[in-house]
């Protein structure tokens, strides 16, 4: 009995602790920014994956649509290089799921930005308050009701950060290097294809491109990032600037017909709505321009890639005379090469179906249970069983 009422004591206080320690957490906007830059840096590799399979999926179509006319068979014209079909279907089928891992981690990102508003941190500090009430003042609130609310919300605002943040651990100590190897190996199918029949000239000019359209899709990965977080505060802005608007209206409603007829009425509450609204319009405009300018970086980018790829005009044109010249032998060496290769488009395959597919998943399932048996506990019947005297 003594045990019992010594855990008691100290029940009330440790609950009170993790209360308040978690709302503060919450409010100190630690682990949402950890969150966002784990996502961030997954959400980078990605962008990057994705547009080199893009990359190599147009060289495969481009040398598929080269065709040769055979006299030998009455003129007939053959491609040569269909026999890369294999290999363009896995590409397709890896770019497919590079935008589905995409959608997945941009959800992630949003589902981060919707319980780090400040409406729903209010409302999980106000159900710990409440909890917390019932607990030190059950002869006025007692219900566990409190209890299973505060939980609720206490799972909804941290399930997601943790995972999202373990999965940021796992990518940065076991994974992160092997994909950012697997993606520079990506590159390297495409390489094998356009260097194919050229001289070391050639293939050195084209290198140097190759490091700078690199060093480019990185910084524009970067720049897509920060313009989808842009975008972001535009639909809030517009949000809040609808609301406002509509507040406005309805200030207006409430004044006498008079002056709702009245422009040149300057009433104090519709001057202070208007100035709030004209406050929203503002920032309105300046996330906007944000969003413009966002838009104009990533242009640039493209453009400067657009200039690099020039470097790789005529290379179906230079396969082909190798192939026509060496015939099977540049056959054979390519698709060497491609097989290389597979091991790591189908290493990247599955780490980002692990990390942006299966996790999440995990981490919905895991919600789902936890959320059975926090419903099933009576916090107050433990109060009850343990509150014995000495």
């Amino acid at each position: 009995m003594k045990n019992d009422f010594v855990r008691y004591v100290w029940l009330k206080p440790c609950l009170a602790v993790i209360v308040v320690l978690s709302i503060f957490l919450s409010w100190s906007d630690y682990m949402d920014r950890a969150s966002k830059n784990s996502v961030d840096g997954i959400l980078v590799q990605a962008v990057s994956a994705y547009g080199v399979a893009r990359i190599v999926n147009g060289t495969i179509s481009l040398l598929q649509s080269v065709e040769i006319s055979v006299p030998v068979i009455g003129g007939a014209a053959i491609s040569p290089l269909e026999v890369l079909s294999p290999w363009n279907d896995l590409i397709d089928r890896f770019s497919i799921l590079m935008e589905v891992s995409i959608g997945s981690l941009v959800l992630q990102k949003i589902l981060i930005e919707l319980v780090s508003t400040v409406w729903f941190q209010s409302i999980f500090a106000l159900s710990g308050v409440l909890f917390l009430l019932s607990v030190y003042r059950p002869h006025v609130m007692r219900s566990s009701i409190w209890f299973k609310g505060f939980m609720t919300c206490f799972f909804i605002r941290y399930a997601i950060l943790f995972v999202v943040l373990l999965n940021g651990l796992v990518d940065q100590g076991f994974i992160r290097a092997q994909t950012a190897h697997d993606i520079t190996n990506m590159t390297q199918i495409s390489a094998s294809l356009e260097d194919a029949g050229s001289t070391p000239e050639e293939v050195e000019k084209r290198n140097t491109a190759r490091q700078k359209i690199v060093l480019i899709e990185r910084e524009k990965g970067k720049a897509v990032i920060v313009r989808d977080n842009i975008e972001l505060q535009v639909q809030i802005a517009q949000k809040a600037l609808d609301d406002e608007s509509a507040h406005v209206d309805a200030v207006r409603k409430t004044l006498p017909l008079a002056e709702q007829l009245n422009a040149y009425s300057d009433n104090p509450k519709v001057a202070e709505a208007e100035r709030i609204k004209n406050e929203k319009q503002l920032a309105y405009a300046q996330v906007r321009g944000a969003l413009q300018q966002s838009d104009e970086v990533i242009a640039g980018f493209d453009r400067q890639i657009e200039v690099q790829r020039q470097t790789f005009d005529g290379r179906a044109t230079r396969l082909l005379k190798a192939i026509v010249s060496d015939g099977r032998e540049i056959l054979d060496a390519v698709i060497d090469k491609m097989n290389a290769y597979i091991d790591s488009v189908l290493r990247l395959m599955a780490t980002f179906v692990l990390q942006t597919i299966l996790l999440p998943l995990l981490f919905f399932w895991c919600l789902r249970k936890m959320m059975l048996a926090i419903w099933r506990i009576d916090v107050y019947d433990i109060f009850r069983r343990t509150k014995q005297p000495v």
